[in-house]
């Protein structure tokens, strides 16, 4: 599934976007599409995430999955052509502010705490981002693999420390005399 171009197709009243894959229609039909405004072309890198999304991004949370073409849209229609940074990590935050917004009313995890947790998840996707290569749909999906798996450390974390009142596990020592 990987390497199929997306446009970006209007699907009923605004804001109402839908990724579909260009192929299933003949290039006719695409730019009958793109002239009268009804679909947007997407830039390869977005088509890239676009494919990575459809593929395995909807499954796992199709809101996000929604939110993401909305704003590939609005990016689009506007001639905002971002770099692959802003691209991936916007995209990838929206997935960890929803993960953070689940556990929102839990008192371990205030609006103050959420927000020091998703300027950790930054830093560590910059690093990340750096560290890594960044041109294909297949490192878009390993950074948001490891940003889920970062953002839930961190929150297991934060429960442990509200659960424990931050003092480390305790450890048991037994007497083994007799």
């Amino acid at each position: 599934m990987y390497g199929t171009n997306h446009g970006i197709v209007h699907a009923g009243p605004l804001p109402s976007w839908k990724a579909v894959p260009t192929s299933v229609f003949d290039k006719g039909t695409v730019q009958q599409l793109i002239v009268s405004g009804q679909a947007l072309p997407a830039p390869r890198e977005m088509c890239d995430i676009l494919d990575c999304v459809d593929y395995w991004g909807r499954a796992l949370d199709p809101e996000w999955y929604f939110k993401m073409v909305e704003l590939m849209a609005s990016w689009c229609s506007d001639g905002f052509a971002p770099n692959t940074e802003l691209l991936l990590g916007q995209c990838i935050q929206m997935r960890v502010r929803r993960m953070l917004d689940q556990y929102s009313g839990m008192p371990w995890l205030d609006g103050t705490h959420g927000s020091e947790l998703e300027v950790k998840w930054l830093a560590f996707f910059l690093e990340e981002f750096h560290d890594r290569g960044h041109s294909n749909s297949k490192d878009f999906y390993q950074l948001c693999v490891v940003s889920i798996h970062f953002v839930e450390a961190m929150i297991t974390e934060e429960q442990q420390n509200v659960l424990t009142g931050g003092l480390p596990p305790a450890v048991v020592v037994s007497d083994a005399s007799p």
